[in-house]
């Protein structure tokens, strides 16, 4: 259920273009705009940890 939150988050995700177009950080506010729509299977502080964590790691490219 969080893989699939997080990528309804990161749908709205924004990009800086240069050369190349570099993926930003998700923000409290675009985590809280979710959990104000749809339940989060976790408590909201827990909740975005996880999805913080995860796009850490996509950006990170890990």
């Amino acid at each position: 259920m969080v893989l699939g939150a997080y990528r309804m988050i990161e749908r709205g995700r924004q990009f800086i273009v240069g050369d190349k177009a570099y993926p930003m950080p998700l923000t409290l506010d675009q985590i809280g705009s979710y959990a104000q729509h749809f339940t989060p299977p976790l408590p909201f502080t827990d909740f975005a940890r996880v999805v913080m964590a995860m796009d850490d790691e996509y950006r990170n490219g890990e």
